[in-house]
């Protein structure tokens, strides 16, 4: 077949023909090729991407490889999944063609969905190999850590599986706070701090505090001063009784008849000695002539005659 030669606005037609509900996007030059992209789907964040073959020149050339192609992208332009079909020849049933491949990525871009088992997104395909099912359009999983990966074909009319719903979080226990009437009252019903005697009403009309309260501390999260208070929805929070005092320390008397040890002496500090390096660094005097002969032991080799004249300074 002789190859056609098209404008871009021949080629906008097209695509408008092949999905007249779509909005298309010009994406301008890319790779020197006009591309065009819709979002045929509109509750999924995947596009159509269509490279038409036409250069800068406004002209898909006159012959070539150049082809037709279309593909499953993200919102961001990233490839996802593969070609719905190997290229589109630009010969005088271009249009067809483009529009079958179209309706092929969509019916796919519909079978998006998370895997049941692993929850990534599945991505299109399209068989390749020969067979009773080649060009035939898919969906799969490409997690290689998925035990159980899915596999949609999208020339049916399966619906796609639905996600497995979350786990409801297990409901978590919740100590009551209701307590027991713990305070005593008077004869008018008025409750008794078992410190301080009669309380009084909280300003906010809640309960009964003491009347020794220096109020709520915000910062503390407390009751100033005595907290001894009463609410009167009792099922709300537990009424604030003064803490219990700390136990006094218990003191063991020593047994009779037995008395305790002196404590033991602290050993004596050792005497300084005059020797080099037996009791620390000290300072002496080095008159030039036990210099000399120091130095003149070290030309010599002798060691011992060197410490033997430190010695005797150090005396």
């Amino acid at each position: 077949m002789a190859t056609e030669i098209f404008d871009a606005p021949t080629f906008l037609a097209a695509l408008v023909a092949a999905l007249p509900s779509a909005k298309w996007e010009p994406l301008g030059l890319l790779d020197n090729e006009q591309c065009w992209r819709t979002f045929p789907v509109a509750d999924k964040p995947f596009a159509v991407l269509v490279r038409s073959s036409i250069g800068p020149s406004g002209l898909c050339d006159g012959a070539g490889e150049d082809s037709i192609r279309a593909y499953c992208v993200t919102e961001d332009g990233d490839y996802f999944g593969g070609k719905t079909r190997r290229w589109v020849p630009r010969t005088t049933n271009w249009r067809t063609m483009t529009a079958d491949m179209i309706h092929k990525l969509t019916e796919q871009i519909e079978r998006i969905v998370p895997c049941p088992s692993c929850g990534e997104m599945v991505k299109p395909f399209v068989v390749k190999r020969p067979g009773p099912n080649k060009n035939r359009p898919f969906v799969k999983c490409c997690n290689d850590a998925c035990e159980k990966q899915a596999f949609i074909w999208c020339d049916t009319d399966d619906a796609p599986p639905a996600p497995a719903p979350a786990p409801r979080p297990a409901p978590v226990a919740t100590a009551t706070t209701d307590a027991p009437d713990s305070l005593a009252t008077d004869g008018s019903g008025t409750p008794l701090c078992p410190t301080h005697g009669a309380m009084e009403r909280m300003p906010s009309g809640k309960g009964w505090r003491c009347t020794q309260n220096g109020g709520w501390d915000s910062r503390a999260k407390c009751f100033k001063g005595c907290n001894v208070v009463q609410f009167d929805d009792r099922s709300k929070c537990k009424d604030r009784q003064p803490a219990p005092p700390a136990p006094a320390p218990v003191v063991v008397p020593p047994r009779s008849g037995v008395t305790a040890p002196a404590p033991m002496p602290a050993p004596p500090a050792p005497a300084p000695s005059g020797k080099l390096g037996t009791n620390g660094p000290r300072m002496v005097t080095c008159p030039a002539s036990a210099l000399r002969a120091a130095l003149a032991a070290l030309d010599d080799d002798n060691p011992g005659e060197v410490a033997r004249i430190l010695n005797d300074l150090l005396k």
